[in-house]
């Protein structure tokens, strides 16, 4: 970018690429934490990671009427936590991304990410698209281009394949971390269809 845009222009793009990995970062973080809140209340975490405002190990997560009245205060209403955020579900963020960075080299990781988030783009909008087909009376709030859904995928599509054939070891950890979140998906889903 020096070259073609001179020194001032390189910087100043390396100035606005550091601010839009800082807010993809700041999204993610927000996102991933209330992600293992909804995925402990599912059943698919241990409880632990549903608690919101504090850290407790055991009981019921944040959200339930037993919850409720144990944080009731003496007056009967509902107290409020010191913080507003599933603090164990971001320590268990932290503690992932560490292990993660300090097991793995950095290019790694990142083609590794690059596969997974865009494979996950690919099925989402994939799926927007059967919707479309299959039932196309549904009322939907907003309405995508069917054409520019279909890019979308194309391109989403392409990069994973991409990535795939040039790294082929990322792309069969991803399977192979799909396939044992698949497995543990159905393995909490038959338990709870058991208790009900």
């Amino acid at each position: 970018m020096s070259r073609l845009l001179g020194k001032p222009g390189a910087l100043t793009l390396a100035a606005l690429i550091i601010a839009v990995i800082a807010g993809t970062l700041n999204g993610n973080i927000f996102v991933i934490g209330r992600l293992t809140v909804a995925a402990a209340h599912k059943g698919y975490l241990p409880v632990a990671f549903g608690y919101i405002g504090h850290m407790r190990y055991s009981g019921r997560p944040a959200g339930g009427d037993a919850d409720a009245a144990a944080d009731a205060d003496a007056d009967g209403q509902p107290s409020q936590p010191r913080f507003n955020a599933p603090l164990n579900a971001y320590l268990l963020s932290f503690a992932l991304t560490s292990l993660y960075i300090l097991t793995c080299p950095f290019r790694f990781l990142l083609t590794y990410d690059g596969i997974a988030e865009y494979s996950f783009f690919f099925l989402a909008v994939l799926g927007a698209l059967v919707l479309r087909v299959r039932e196309p009376r549904l009322h939907r709030p907003y309405r995508a281009v069917v054409l520019a859904l279909a890019v979308f995928v194309l391109v989403c599509g392409g990069v994973v394949v991409r990535g795939a054939i040039f790294e082929p070891r990322q792309a069969g950890v991803f399977l192979v971390v799909l396939a044992i979140g698949l497995i543990g998906y159905w393995g909490a889903a038959l338990v709870r269809r058991r208790r009900e």
